[in-house]
């Protein structure tokens, strides 16, 4: 009888640690995208100047419309389709010789934050495409370490000197 208790309780531990190894923490539910943003850019280590500061609270930067982020996702001035999915968005943009960029886009869910995450993508590509390397000897390495990815209903992209301590600095805010 001993043994039997004692493989349950082995048994109930072992399942009990495989399951909760597979849970990620999330984000607050108060987090917003500017905290994100800003947790990001206090991780690097001389961030240059943003050229562009965009945030959904227009007292942290300039605001956004769907035809301004149809020219910085895909260089043109279209509506934006994806426009509509975002609740709230916060980016840092540098424009001049420096490739230097974060973007933190809230989705209402994690579905419509995959959808928010492709426009990310779509950014690489823009700036992939562009002529920026004529003017940033790090730009190739840049685009190459750069990431897109989605945690919970947030869609983000960074392309920084350093994006493991980058993201290690945004995990932190779980």
């Amino acid at each position: 009888m001993k043994k039997f208790l004692t493989m349950c309780l082995f048994f109930t531990i072992v399942v009990l640690a495989v399951t909760s190894c597979g849970q990620s923490k999330a984000f607050p539910e108060d987090i917003t995208s500017d905290a994100i943003l800003q947790t990001a850019l206090d991780a690097c280590e001389n961030a240059p100047e943003a050229e562009h500061r965009y945030s959904s609270d227009s007292a942290k930067g300039e605001t956004l419309d769907a035809f301004t982020l149809s020219l910085i996702e895909d260089g043109v001035f279209e509506e934006c389709a994806e426009f509509a999915l975002i609740q709230e968005y916060a980016l840092y943009i540098c424009n001049s010789k420096e490739t230097f960029e974060v973007q933190v886009l809230k989705a209402e869910n994690k579905e419509n934050a995959e959808k928010l995450k492709a426009l990310l993508d779509r950014r690489l590509e823009t700036l992939s495409g562009g002529d920026k390397a004529m003017y940033d000897p790090s730009f190739e390495s840049m685009i190459q370490n750069a990431k897109t990815y989605t945690d919970g209903s947030f869609a983000i992209l960074i392309i920084t000197g350093d994006n493991t301590r980058t993201l290690d600095a945004i995990n932190k805010l779980k």
